[in-house]
């Protein structure tokens, strides 16, 4: 007879590794391998978080248009319309996307094995990002961004310091303390450059006086103008205003400039230049102060009399 629970006689068990555990399916099997399952998680996360922060950076310049009055920011939205708000914060995370891209490629060039050579590919790309890098940053970046620079001109001059220990550790994959303070530097820096973005910059509109023929003027930005009635966000306080017809209810309607100096661009300080290459982009056309415009059409009205 023959004799059960012999060696020979076991029966195989499936799915099952030398050491007697659960073994994962290939490609070929009914699952998937656990690395593969780890990236695809990691990618969905990735994909959420991304859609999620480019909310909160939209939700959070409309209410910085608003004076962060969340009655204002439905108001805009409203009358504006979502894809305007959309434009008006990809348009002032321009500069900030610049500084950041900048400030990494030199971190990048900072850490890169002095031994080692880029490729001509690699060396024609970094170049030339740098190169449009700096020119989009003279031709966007405002005043005001001097703070966010010189931080990071700050950061960059760390890094620089602690050089040969970041480079040992990551050389190493060591977990050092050095490392996750420069990565922690490196984030904060790039929040306080968007924020800056973000919330210090003007509305997206430009700013415009209105004289009705009532009598009443303000000063604010037109967010919608039809047959039957006009949207203005008034400048100060933030107040979303409903008139009538524009046709009918409005005198006199003049565009001014209602930001400080500090928001124009950098290339509009270099005065020195422009007279010497006489280049138009160097002094582009400044609109009159709305406060001063009032003023001088006040004064006007008053001598008409």
């Amino acid at each position: 007879m023959p004799v059960s629970g012999n060696a020979d006689s076991q029966p195989a068990v499936s799915g099952s590794n030398g050491d007697g555990q659960p073994a994962e399916d290939g490609p070929n099997g009914h699952g998937q391998p656990a690395e593969d399952r780890h990236l695809k998680w990691e990618i969905s996360l990735g994909a959420l978080a991304v859609g999620v922060a480019s909310t909160v950076l939209v939700a959070l310049r409309l209410l910085s248009v608003a004076d962060f009055n969340p009655a204002t920011a439905y108001g805009i939205i409203q009358s504006s319309g979502t894809a305007n708000v959309i434009i008006g914060t990809v348009i002032s995370l321009i500069p900030s996307i610049a500084i950041i891209t900048a400030s990494g490629l030199i971190v990048y060039l900072v850490f890169y094995p002095r031994d080692t050579k880029l490729s001509p590919a690699a060396e024609l790309a970094v170049w030339t990002s740098m190169s449009m890098l700096v020119l989009i940053a003279l031709l966007t970046i405002a005043l005001r961004y001097l703070i966010a620079i010189g931080l990071w001109m700050l950061f960059i001059l760390i890094l620089l310091k602690f050089r040969g220990d970041i480079k040992e550790a990551l050389d190493r994959h060591a977990d050092s303390r050095t490392v996750r303070n420069a990565a922690r530097g490196f984030g904060f820096i790039i929040a306080v450059t968007v924020i800056f973005g973000i919330v210090l910059s003007p509305p997206w509109m430009p700013s415009e006086y209105l004289v009705f023929k009532n009598g009443q003027s303000v000063t604010g930005y037109v967010l919608n103008e039809t047959q039957t009635g006009m949207a203005v966000l008034q400048a100060s306080p933030r107040e979303v205003l409903y008139y009538g017809d524009p046709r009918s209810s409005l005198q006199e309607e003049y565009v001014c400039s209602n930001v400080p100096r500090g928001d124009y661009p950098l290339v509009n300080y270099f005065s020195y230049l422009h007279l010497h290459l006489h280049l138009q982009v160097l002094n582009p056309a400044h609109y009159d102060n709305c406060a001063n415009m009032k003023q001088v059409l006040a004064e006007q009205a008053a001598d008409g009399r």
